[in-house]
């Protein structure tokens, strides 16, 4: 969304439709289990730590890009960059998550729900950490992943229609919140995954616009700043200075 406001398209975010379930995944015989241990093991590794990730532009790759640089890390993606602690590897889609992990072309990777549940159901992975509980802690609940976005010709054609949409997704969000099992069991039948996976898979469905939530925003553009990707109308911005180009929260405020 953030990259097509950039390039100047007219739409509006109108709320997130869920946070968290962001997972870091490490093979399951790795003696790698949370951070203090992955931070370990970078630092002893003679090699870059080869860590993969589905989207550039992904909320779980800038989490954790964001969250590596800030504790000191020395980040790359430049595979014949061998001064770096780590190397981002894009595995270009959710799908080739497992498999790189299975065939050892990378340490790990970071990923949204249900692949990391799914990863230690099938006994070829575990979750080390969810991204929530990266360092410093509490920066990172709530970060922003999926979210719901309109066209402004919608929003102004189709005002009340919108507001109706909106209601619907706050009320089964919160639905699926009070209600996880039977929540887990239509997820599971929808997407093919086992219950469990669908269980375990760490999702807060929500469409409130947290404080929290809008500054993990500003992180993702500060990170996308930092690489050069905007050249349009977010370029060298921060969140103060675009709210009202990027958000319109009147349907769930």
């Amino acid at each position: 969304m953030l990259t097509g406001i950039d390039r100047g398209t007219p739409f509006k975010i109108l709320s997130p439709i869920q946070t968290e379930g962001i997972g870091v995944v490490f093979p399951k015989d790795s003696n790698i289990t949370d951070w203090s241990s992955f931070e370990e093991y970078i630092n002893k590794s003679s090699a870059p730590v080869k860590l993969g990730y589905h989207s550039p532009t992904s909320a779980p790759k800038m989490v954790l890009e964001s969250a590596l640089y800030e504790a000191g890390f020395k980040i790359t993606e430049d595979a014949n960059d061998s001064s770096a602690d780590i190397l981002l590897v894009d595995l270009k889609e959710m799908a080739n998550l497992i498999p790189a992990l299975t065939s050892k072309q990378v340490d790990g990777w970071v990923g949204p729900a249900p692949y990391p549940a799914v990863a230690a159901e099938q006994g070829v992975g575990q979750v080390i950490f969810e991204v929530r509980d990266l360092p410093p802690e509490g920066k990172w609940h709530d970060a922003p992943c999926c979210v719901v976005a309109a066209r402004d010709e919608t929003i102004s054609d189709y005002e009340s229609e919108v507001k109706v949409l909106m209601d619907l997704i706050g009320k089964y969000s919160e639905w699926c919140n009070d209600n996880m099992d039977e929540a887990a069991k239509i997820t599971s039948e929808w997407m093919g995954l086992s219950e469990k996976a669908a269980r375990e898979s760490v999702i807060i469905y929500t469409t409130k616009p947290g404080e929290t939530w809008k500054n993990g925003i500003g992180v993702y553009m500060a990170t996308l700043n930092r690489m050069g990707k905007y050249e349009g109308q977010l370029k060298d911005k921060e969140l103060k200075d675009v709210e009202e180009l990027l958000f319109d929260f009147r349907f769930v405020e």
